[in-house]
């Protein structure tokens, strides 16, 4: 039967002056699309704006999707948000909803400023409110302290950029696995910092020296282990419902921002040690390394050796050599081959000199011209 929008409004609309909120809310998640328009009429047609204020209080403070919290807060007026969000912070009830998902004019931010624990402690993210006012180092310090206290809201941390099915299949696991690190590094909430997302990762968040990265998957699954990539404490992928997650955990290393520091030779050796244990590091660049700010190997406070096949790695090549403090290193292993893997024919009959990811690669940092060099002096050698 085709959707009718004055029937559908209707319906909802004798829910509302029932006090029927629960069946309300049941209504919107079961036919969330649907109801966009009809509640557009509701809202603005039906009514008064005693009435608005109400029920986006009280939506708010249900478990009915955050797009439609985001809706119909939205469609307010500037004093009708307002007051809303007074109600929000008097009433003290869960609201899990994010600054990022409201528009709100300056008189409503500086509100929050002004009430920034209390809208923390109804649910709003903290790692959104961080971000929106932390260049106040008051209310960063505020946050920080919040967020200390408040062991539960790990998952802020896990659903600020990590994809909602992934955070639905693998929320706890991440949240548990955030935990651990936390532990061992004797680390606070607010030493848990989030970066941008990098690559194929979601999600990459920082624990003072550890690095966890958070995925769908990898270009590259198995490859065998070796002493140039960045040595991985926990390396595992999951399939769970048709949701793919990739997780690492590494140490921290010191990156270049501008990709400037590291010059062609230091990453041509890099290439060239990976070629002399037979394998093949194909996305050159500046953005994929990074130099080591301790000893390449595991740094846990307890007993840690995973084995490659516990790693999803193959077996390890070049077992003996040990890359130390101030080396290179590569982070990002998604595209090292073994030379004879057959998935290499594209790169090695690659021809084209015109195509380049970006300037770096045109400046002779690329695969095509390590390969090249790296042939000659080993005809050279002969």
């Amino acid at each position: 039967m085709a959707f009718n929008v004055y029937e559908e409004t209707n319906k909802r609309y004798e829910l509302f002056k029932d006090g029927n909120y629960n069946g309300l809310f049941d209504e919107i998640d079961n036919d969330y699309n649907g109801l966009k328009e009809s509640f557009k009429s509701l809202f603005i047609r039906t009514m008064t704006s005693f009435e608005r204020i109400k029920y986006a209080t009280l939506a708010l403070q249900s478990n009915v999707q955050k797009a439609f919290k985001s809706f119909l807060f939205n469609y307010l007026t500037s004093e009708e948000k307002s007051i809303v969000l007074n109600n929000i912070i008097t009433e003290q009830k869960q609201v899990n909803i994010s600054i990022d998902d409201v528009v709100l004019d300056n008189h409503q931010m500086n509100f929050i400023k002004e009430h920034i624990t209390d809208f923390a402690t109804v649910g709003f993210n903290i790692y959104d409110l961080k971000e929106t006012f932390g260049t106040n180092s008051d209310i960063l310090n505020q946050l920080n302290a919040f967020f200390d206290n408040h062991q539960d809201r790990i998952n802020d941390v896990v659903v600020k950029r990590t994809p909602s099915d992934i955070y639905k299949e693998y929320g706890e696991i991440i949240s548990l696995i955030i935990m651990d690190i936390m532990k061992n590094e004797n680390a606070s909430f607010s030493d848990v910092k989030l970066v941008e997302k990098d690559g194929q990762h979601s999600t990459v968040i920082i624990i003072k020296d550890k690095v966890l990265k958070i995925g769908y998957d990898r270009s590259t699954k198995r490859f065998p282990n070796n002493p140039y990539i960045i040595t991985p404490l926990l390396r595992k992928s999951f399939n769970k419902n048709n949701v793919k997650l990739f997780i690492e955990v590494t140490e921290r290393v010191m990156v270049d921002d501008d990709y400037n520091s590291y010059s062609a030779d230091e990453l041509y050796l890099l290439y060239k040690n990976l070629r002399d244990l037979g394998l093949v590091w194909t996305d050159i660049g500046s953005r994929n390394v990074g130099r080591l700010l301790k000893d390449n190997v595991i740094h846990w406070n307890r007993e840690l050796h995973p084995s490659d096949e516990v790693l999803e790695l193959e077996q390890m090549r070049g077992e003996d050599v040990v890359l130390k403090a101030g080396d290179l290193v590569l982070l990002d292993a998604d595209y090292i081959y073994d030379e004879n893997d057959s998935t290499l024919k594209d790169y090695l009959a690659y021809e084209d000199d015109d195509y380049y990811y970006d300037d770096e690669e045109s400046d002779g940092i690329n695969f095509k011209s390590f390969e090249e060099r790296y042939q000659r002096e080993k005809s050279m050698k002969r």
